[in-house]
């Protein structure tokens, strides 16, 4: 600690440190300042303290919608995931159902032709014919009996009224 004189021939009191930070000379003044400095920096702790005390009240908000979105976004696609495997699902076993179908059409299928083909073996056309000459009194048409139509679309024709005779 040096002590300086002034030019009045006054002693002051000040102790000097050498580099980058001084001592504030008058130490009875800095009470106060200080007081009001710490008071400042108290006061400015504070509303640090209550800024960050909204940020993270901002932030747990933010992040409880972040998860809260996440949930419902999650959820919406296990939903579309299950909807889609019961979809598959059903498809497969619609595929399934109609190659059974198929299955089962060309059993009937077979089992018709091969019955119609047992009908047609066993009518005997001759005895038939012979049966409606001979016994029933049957007779081949005319070439005048015989009236002939154009057919439009069907195979088949039902009679709903009697034939006209054509008297030409």
């Amino acid at each position: 600690m040096e002590r300086i004189t002034g030019g009045t021939g006054r002693q002051m009191n000040s102790t000097y440190v050498y580099g980058t930070a001084a001592r504030i000379l008058n130490p009875a003044m800095p009470k106060v300042k200080d007081a009001e400095r710490i008071q400042r920096e108290n006061e400015q702790r504070e509303r640090e303290r209550l800024a960050s005390s909204r940020a993270l009240h901002r932030a747990h908000r933010a992040n409880l919608l972040y998860t809260i979105v996440a949930v419902a976004v999650v959820s919406f696609m296990f939903g579309v995931c299950v909807q889609y495997l019961e979809m598959q699902a059903n498809v497969k076993t619609a595929a399934n159902d109609v190659a059974r179908l198929e299955a089962r059409l060309t059993q009937l299928t077979v089992k018709n032709d091969e019955t119609k083909m047992e009908i047609e073996g066993s009518v005997d056309y001759d005895a038939l014919l012979k049966t409606a000459v001979e016994e029933l009194g049957m007779v081949y048409p005319k070439r005048s009996q015989i009236v002939e139509y154009d057919s439009a679309e069907s195979e088949y024709v039902k009679q709903y009224k009697d034939i006209p005779s054509s008297k030409k």
